[in-house]
């Protein structure tokens, strides 16, 4: 009877792991547009703070945004020296938009793997704190849930499988050197 009862409690741990895994994974799409978004709107204003200086450049330096930073740093000019520092911020700021909007334009496996492994911190703080839960019934967001939690399950289940065997061997182990 006891034993039943741990196999039934087994089993559920493994039905809940698996409902918790499908309402983790749905959520994946949704953080993804989230992230996205945000890049995208972060874009549009860094694009926004740079059009200006932009303008100079195309009259001045062919359009060349490194040699007017370049030109304000050698000015004598310490206001310009300054402005200097500020119009390369907004620049590097734009590479890093346009970067990250690069890698969100991807494949959707590639934009979780960009989010997991190289997004912007800054950016994928924001998201999060910005997110909100929610249970999509998209096929899309239905797919990354059961995805998700198949693998989970299949990670505790191997994880748990190598344990036992490890386990079995050296009750051997110790059993044979007695």
């Amino acid at each position: 009877m006891f034993r039943w009862l741990l196999r039934q409690l087994a089993d559920y741990l493994r039905l809940f792991l698996f409902a918790s895994g499908v309402l983790l994974g749905v959520q994946a799409p949704g953080y993804m547009q989230q992230y996205q978004q945000r890049v995208d709107a972060h874009l549009v204003e860094a694009k926004h703070n740079l059009s200006g200086f932009q303008v100079t450049a195309d009259r001045y330096f062919n359009g060349n945004i490194d040699k007017l930073i370049a030109h304000y740093k050698q000015s004598n000019d310490p206001v310009f020296k300054q402005d200097a520092i500020s119009i390369d911020a907004i620049y590097q700021r734009v590479e890093l938009l346009q970067a990250e909007h690069l890698a969100m334009s991807q494949h959707p496996i590639h934009q979780a793997w960009h989010l997991i492994h190289n997004a912007n911190e800054q950016l994928r703080l924001e998201a999060f704190h910005a997110f909100n839960f929610t249970v999509p019934l998209s096929p899309f967001a239905i797919l990354w849930g059961i995805g998700f939690a198949v693998i989970l399950l299949l990670s505790i289940d191997t994880t748990a499988f190598t344990c036992r065997k490890c386990m079995s061997k050296l009750r051997g182990h110790r059993h044979s050197h007695s």
